[in-house]
């Protein structure tokens, strides 16, 4: 036992002594992009014309968050998937979220989960126009490569509206932040 000890000391002092890069408090800005898996038979489309099933895509987007204490905050994403009806029509899809999330760092890497609520939204176009809201949860990996700029990757599950069910759909992406208020520590 007293081995055990001695050596999760020994791994852990480095991080424990050096101070962490990541801000007790603040606010940041940030873009990201990647891929949109949906597992069932996600849709979308207006009650007229019916639920289109939508398939892979990609998402890009732009987000803002803040840090209330060094270990939990608030962000809001704004993001766009391009994705393509199992009839080949492409569709652009709206992206809203919100999230509470919380974070465990040694040195300059942090483990992040989160929490949130979001909408997906089309406009009139190949499926017409519809809202859906979503619930996500997800896990992150957070690396600052100094005390303004973090680059991240993000996986995100989100359950949203399907044709029959609930509709599984897998989010992957890689961003960078940066701390915009205050400016310095």
């Amino acid at each position: 036992m007293t081995r055990l000890a001695l050596v999760s000391f020994l791994l852990a002092s480095p991080f424990a002594l050096a101070e962490s890069p990541f801000r007790d408090s603040g606010v940041y800005v940030g873009a990201y992009g990647g891929a949109h898996f949906p597992v069932d038979a996600w849709a979308m489309g207006s009650a007229a014309e019916g639920p289109t099933q939508l398939d892979d895509g990609g998402v890009i987007g732009v987000r803002v968050g803040g840090a209330f204490l060094r270990y939990v905050g608030l962000e809001m994403n704004l993001g766009l998937v391009a994705v393509e009806t199992r009839d080949g029509d492409r569709v652009h899809v709206a992206d809203f979220a919100t999230a509470v999330w919380g974070q465990l760092d040694a040195g300059p890497i942090a483990v992040q989960g989160r929490f949130g609520l979001g909408l997906y939204g089309t406009g009139d176009g190949e499926v017409g126009a519809d809202a859906d809201w979503n619930t996500h949860l997800g896990i992150g990996v957070k690396y600052a490569i100094n005390d303004r700029f973090t680059v991240r990757f993000d996986a995100r599950h989100t359950f949203a509206d399907g044709i029959e069910d609930t509709a599984h759909v897998f989010e992957m992406a890689f961003g960078v932040d940066v701390w915009v208020w205050p400016w310095t520590r």
